[in-house]
């Protein structure tokens, strides 16, 4: 405000918002930031006037960010980790109640989406994590950064019923080109492959899906064999990879013995 020197006493004095109207008798509040003239009118007690401006500058006020994950508070040397393809989600607030929003430092590890962090592909290093606000009229702009990491994601590989059974088979011989089949998915994007143990007892392949055993040979004699069959996923930019078996045992058709009719002996009494 105003301060009259000489005369000590018995002075008036006014504000205004523009030059010429001065209405209030109390000094003007300065609210926002930036440069604000204040127009002013003093009658002294002895009856001189005199009016006059002064101009009052205000710096604009920080506004700190802060990011938790729950309710863990993030720093700079924050990491939070991803695993494929599970999202999460942050919150992001201001002191002064602007709007943050949240960028990645590279798209291609990891997306935004307002304050939800999506994985694109495993990092060989942490990816910096920006959150921000623009300046407002009484707030300067402000950021503040986290990591982010993103870990591969876990595989399972799963058999189903073919002509096979889905957890373990046995394969009879019936003829050239003896196969049996069942069926294989994995979670995940990796390629499947499959192989066999003992080719002696059967060769495996696998198709859209669908192992296919083929009969090879059994055991000497009346003995079968057996083969243990792994199918595999192989480990990509999103997921670990991973495998599972299944055992196939192999056996020789039962043989079938036919007496004839036409011809024999009898044994008396018989």
């Amino acid at each position: 405000g105003i301060t009259v020197t000489t005369p000590s006493s018995g002075n008036t004095i006014k504000y205004g918002t523009v030059s010429g109207t001065y209405g209030s008798t109390t000094p003007r509040t300065i609210t926002d930031a930036g440069n604000t003239t204040v127009y002013y009118q003093v009658t002294t007690s002895d009856g001189n006037t005199k009016t006059g401006s002064y101009t009052c500058y205000m710096d604009k006020a920080n506004c700190p960010i802060t990011v938790k994950e729950g309710s863990t508070e993030l720093s700079s040397s924050s990491v939070v980790t991803l695993t494929y393809p599970t999202t999460k989600t942050l919150t992001a607030t201001s002191s002064c109640g602007n709007a943050v929003s949240i960028s990645s430092g590279n798209q291609s590890y990891v997306t935004v989406s307002g304050k939800t962090l999506s994985p694109v592909k495993v990092t060989s290093s942490n990816i910096t994590m920006t959150a921000s606000t623009t300046a407002s009229d009484n707030f300067n702009a402000a950021s503040a950064t986290f990591l982010a990491k993103v870990n591969r994601g876990s595989c399972t590989v799963s058999f189903s019923n073919g002509t096979l059974s889905g957890t373990s088979g046995t394969l009879t011989y019936n003829g050239s080109g003896t196969t049996g089949t069942f069926g294989a998915s994995r979670t995940g994007n990796g390629t499947l492959s499959v192989a066999s143990s003992n080719e002696n007892a059967a060769t495996v392949s696998l198709s859209n899906g669908t192992v296919t055993a083929t009969w090879v040979g059994a055991g000497s004699g009346d003995a079968t064999a057996s083969t243990t069959i792994t199918v595999s996923s192989g480990q990509t930019d999103q997921y670990n990879a991973c495998s599972k078996t299944y055992t196939l045992t192999t056996a020789k058709a039962a043989n079938t013995l036919t007496l004839s009719a036409a011809s024999g002996s009898v044994t008396y009494p018989t």
